[in-house]
């Protein structure tokens, strides 16, 4: 069994509602994803808007559209997705999408959430939704925190447990803080914060020293990984893409693996030859030296092992 250095990516996929090119940033972003083969895939800004025409086309959500591209070129063929809808639109409406020819008011209904792709058996998922309904807040969108459990040996074996959660925060400074709290308490309830392996990654809409960072810098239990690798050598700003003035994107990882992270990169900051970047944030993509087995890619092979499971 052949074996390679875990992966991790996260990117806010700038939903295709306010971001336009999506049919090419869509493959611009599977060519991202391929080139650098992460084993995790975590998007933040996963729409689904059945008037939108790619999603008219196929009736799937941004991230189902970043797999589909994936598997049409034979890549992420056994990879498990993951989507949680937290905020529909407009507020106060439907809570499942309805396309604009059948709605009442006329107007298409939607909805925007977090997804994350894996290449490795998920044993358990959950979400912490951070903003609740008679909550006070300036900012209106919905914001929550989900987490996956994976078994990193696939199940060949003795369980080798690794946790991955996924946030987006709210871009209002005070909701920011209700939000890294909430995320803190979520994690200490799902994790052993002192023994067990996970990382958070996001969109977090604030600076390095910012209240909502701080929140997590100052937890004790986990540490942005930028920082503990470029230290103050590269502010590493991944906002807004055409022209980066801050840093809103993170990846932390928890004390006991972070000795193991080996490079920290941005990545997708090349715009094609139109001038159109993959989003309108840079991902983030870091290593760890810690050895997981090398995917399952082809059809065939995954076929094989369900008829060995049926």
């Amino acid at each position: 069994m052949t074996t390679h250095p875990l992966t991790v990516l996260t990117l806010n996929l700038a939903n295709y509602d306010d971001h336009l090119q999506w049919d090419e940033r869509v493959q611009m972003m599977a060519d991202t994803i391929i080139a650098n083969k992460p084993d995790f895939i975590l998007l933040q800004e996963a729409r689904f808007n059945p008037d939108e025409p790619s999603t008219k086309r196929t009736y799937q959500d941004m991230s189902q559209q970043v797999l589909y591209a994936l598997q049409t070129r034979r890549e992420y063929e056994g990879a498990t997705l993951i989507t949680v809808p937290v905020a529909n639109y407009p507020f106060n409406s439907y809570t499942v999408p309805v396309p604009s020819s059948i709605a009442p008011d006329g107007r298409y209904h939607e909805w925007e959430g977090k997804s994350i792709i894996s290449t490795k058996f998920v044993t358990e998922t959950g979400t912490a939704f951070l903003s609740s309904p008679g909550e006070e807040r300036q900012d209106l969108n919905p914001r929550a925190t989900t987490y996956i459990c994976v078994d990193l040996q696939n199940g060949q074996g003795s369980p080798d447990l690794f946790y991955l959660f996924t946030t987006h925060f709210a871009y209002i400074n005070s909701d920011a803080v209700g939000n890294a709290k909430a995320t803190v308490k979520y994690m200490e309830r799902i994790v052993d914060v002192k023994t067990d392996r996970f990382i958070l990654t996001g969109d977090l809409n604030s600076i390095p020293g910012s209240d909502p960072v701080k929140i997590l810098d100052t937890c004790g239990f986990m540490t942005d990984v930028w920082v503990a690798t470029h230290g103050n050598q590269d502010p590493g700003f991944t906002f807004p893409s055409t022209n980066p003035i801050k840093r809103i994107d993170y990846i932390y990882a928890s004390n006991t693996i972070l000795k193991k992270v080996t490079n920290v990169v941005r990545v997708g900051t090349t715009p094609s030859a139109n001038g159109t970047y993959l989003s309108d944030h840079f991902g983030v993509l870091a290593t760890f030296n810690i050895p997981v087995p090398d995917a399952v890619t082809n059809v065939e092979n995954e076929l094989e092992r369900s008829f060995f499971f049926v």
